[in-house]
């Protein structure tokens, strides 16, 4: 038997990409693209109001709330840490 600790989200991630389980909408929400363009910019120091001007989000939108939660989120390394490590 070959276990590992991991948290849900990677449990979930994990069997996504194994096809184990089909994809959930937070999955499909946010592409890896992105979040590696958001570690770029918050390594070289940018606000999250130039990187969200920088994708093109209006303030006034849902959207701009979701992903300035996520930048913090990814900052925090509260997401998305298999990525994020590599920057910060």
């Amino acid at each position: 038997m070959n276990l590992e600790w991991c948290t849900r989200s990677e449990n979930d991630l994990h069997a996504y990409k194994k096809g184990l389980r089909k994809p959930l909408k937070k999955f499909t929400r946010y592409t890896e693209d992105l979040v590696i363009f958001i570690c770029i910019r918050i390594a070289e120091g940018y606000k999250y109001k130039d990187i969200l001007e920088e994708l093109k989000i209006n303030k006034q939108t849902k959207r701009y709330n979701k992903l300035k939660e996520l930048m913090r989120s990814i900052k925090n390394k509260q997401t998305w840490t298999k990525i994020s490590d590599n920057y910060f």
